[in-house]
């Protein structure tokens, strides 16, 4: 979309896809629109301006609700949508890497390894200097249950690692 023309309809579709996504990036084009407009004395669509602000408001005033039903406070900047809540940041999608490390667990336990060790083994495998045991058992947590119905190893070994020990 060409900000330099933007048209009601334009700018209402962009106010509606920020109230429910967050994307920092058109929100700031937003705000870029409706301040060179006023600054320059140039007209711009105000009812448009009140529906935006009418959302930042009721965000900056209600909050946001986490996945543990409370209610919290966001700043100014959270609540335009230029920043995402503390514990809302872009997180690494890591379900390759736990796949990985949950066959690997049960592959060396089914050879004898204990736990602890399979754990150790798997984090020295995917994570560099000595970190990610704990990652590694949330990994084996969440994913055992699926990953141990498989009966052939042939089939755990083809998510795993290839460094296995034999």
């Amino acid at each position: 979309m060409n900000w330099t023309d933007v048209n009601r309809n334009d700018l209402n579709t962009a106010i509606c896809y920020i109230q429910s996504n967050y994307d920092p990036a058109i929100t700031r084009k937003i705000i870029e629109y409706f301040h060179e407009r006023m600054s320059q004395g140039e007209p711009y669509d105000q009812e448009m301006l009140h529906v935006f602000m009418a959302h930042v408001f009721e965000r900056m005033v209600n909050g946001e609700m986490t996945k543990k039903g409370t209610r919290i406070r966001l700043t100014a900047d959270q609540a335009f949508g230029l920043k995402m809540r503390k514990g809302q940041g872009n997180i690494k999608d890591t379900l390759d890497r736990d796949l990985k490390a949950t066959a690997c667990m049960i592959l060396l336990m089914r050879n004898g390894t204990l736990w602890q060790d399979a754990k150790g083994y798997a984090a020295n495998l995917l994570f560099p200097d000595d970190e990610g045991e704990k990652a590694v058992e949330r990994a084996y947590e969440s994913h055992r249950v699926l990953l141990e119905m498989f009966d052939q190893d042939t089939l755990l070994a083809t998510l795993a690692p290839y460094s296995l020990p034999s």
